[in-house]
């Protein structure tokens, strides 16, 4: 700030208070104000039973995701150094299908892991699940 400024709030330090409590009780306004979402956002029946929602095809995707690596560390010569894409944020770099009662899943990605040699590199697996119940089986896993 230059000195023209500093000489006007220092001269009208009143108009600054006013300003700073007017800016605290806009503030304290909006965080005190109870959070009412709108009858729109959501409609009564599917709030009322989100309990027993069956989960959305996101979430199923995610699960099979991690089962699908959980299987192919099974499989891996040095599984405690294999690294995988993020099921979440490289959700990207995994090509996941599902048939159409979403019971079935099959789940192609990469890992980089350890051969046996030491040396890291990257390889392609598929991973077919079942989803029965809400429980994961395996049915065929492929690491090339």
């Amino acid at each position: 700030m230059n000195a023209a400024n500093w000489y006007f709030w220092g001269r009208h330090w009143k108009f600054s208070l006013v300003l700073i409590a007017l800016m605290a009780a806009f503030v304290v306004a909006v965080v005190m104000t109870p959070y009412q979402p709108s009858p729109a956002a959501a409609p009564a029946d599917v709030t009322r039973n989100w309990i027993s929602a069956q989960p959305s095809d996101d979430q199923l995707s995610v699960e099979a995701c991690e089962q699908a690596k959980t299987a192919v560390l099974a499989q891996l010569k040095a599984p405690a150094n294999a690294k995988f894409p993020g099921c979440v944020f490289g959700a990207n770099e995994y090509q996941i299908k599902t048939d159409d009662q979403r019971k079935t899943f099959s789940v192609f990605g990469y890992v980089d892991s350890q051969n046996s040699f030491g040396a890291l590199i990257r390889s392609r697996f598929g991973v077919i699940l079942d989803r029965v119940n809400g429980q994961w089986s395996t049915e065929k896993v492929s690491v090339e």
